[in-house]
């Protein structure tokens, strides 16, 4: 009985010869057979016989895929031109029964599309990762992490995890300085000098109305804190300036205080007043 086994080019265009060893299999079949091969050069217009092995050149591997069959290989050691086209018959008897293979192989070049040298621009899909530089990318890349940022120039960047300022912005960064940022007025200084601006009218203002706003014009003032010499006259006391009449009457010294005026008097022999001197303290 004969068989007659056609693998088609498929099963050989992973296999494109080069200038190297190459491996000739006939798998499936009967162990103790006696096989050789046979490459034909299919370029031009006649075709060119480049090996020619005789039944019984090959190698027998006894079952090597556990189904009861040998496989026979030859590892032809000449040089294939990669640009040509070759055609391989390999045949196995044993008795009356024949096995035949046959292999189509391809140019090299028909399996790459170029030469790999001319390959410096890729345009295929994801790339897993890439060692070495990268001349330019023309395409938007999408960047997870990027941990240097060095020589990027960004147009519109809405993450800015993991940017430093360059160099050129250090001045701009030093240009207040942690001394003159605490010479600012404190929060409780700002607030104390709009409780007093607060008090002042719209503008325009009289020059009576801003006075009265300041507590200059003493009104709702009270006298207080007097101090006396051992013949009872007075040495010295102290005058409160409220804006309102309400807390001049409370007189607590802090709900509505404007201004609070130091007086102290000085006396002769006689204990006359000589002079009167008034200093603002608040």
């Amino acid at each position: 009985m004969r068989y007659f086994v056609l693998i088609c080019a498929l099963c050989c265009l992973l296999c494109a010869p080069v200038e190297a060893a190459q491996l000739v299999s006939c798998p499936g079949v009967a162990s103790g057979a006696s096989c050789g091969v046979n490459v034909v050069s299919l370029s031009g217009t006649t075709p060119t016989t480049v090996l020619t092995l005789a039944a019984g050149a090959m190698t027998e591997i006894a079952d090597p895929s556990g189904h009861g069959k040998s496989e026979y290989v030859y590892a032809y050691s000449g040089s294939l031109d990669p640009t040509l086209e070759y055609r391989t018959w390999c045949y196995c008897t044993k008795g009356t029964d024949t096995w035949y293979w046959m292999y189509v192989w391809e140019p090299f070049e028909t399996r790459v599309d170029a030469t790999v040298t001319s390959r410096s621009t890729y345009s295929g899909g994801a790339v897993a990762s890439v060692i070495g530089s990268v001349g330019s990318v023309v395409s938007p890349v999408t960047v997870g992490t990027n941990n240097d940022k060095t020589g990027y120039a960004v147009n519109s960047n809405s993450d800015k995890s993991g940017y430093s300022l360059a160099a050129a912005y250090n001045a701009a960064m030093a240009a207040a300085s942690q001394a003159s940022v605490d010479a600012l007025p404190t929060a409780t200084t700002v607030n104390a000098i709009k409780a007093k601006t607060d008090t002042l009218p719209a503008i325009p203002a009289s020059e009576a109305t801003v006075l009265r706003g300041l507590g200059l014009n003493q009104e709702n003032q009270v006298e207080d804190d007097f101090v006396y010499d051992g013949a009872g006259m007075k040495m010295s006391s102290a005058i409160y300036l409220y804006d309102s009449r309400t807390h001049a009457q409370m007189h607590d010294k802090v709900t509505g205080l404007i201004a609070k005026y130091s007086v102290s008097y000085t006396r002769d022999i006689n204990h006359f007043v000589t002079t009167m001197t008034v200093t603002r303290d608040l």
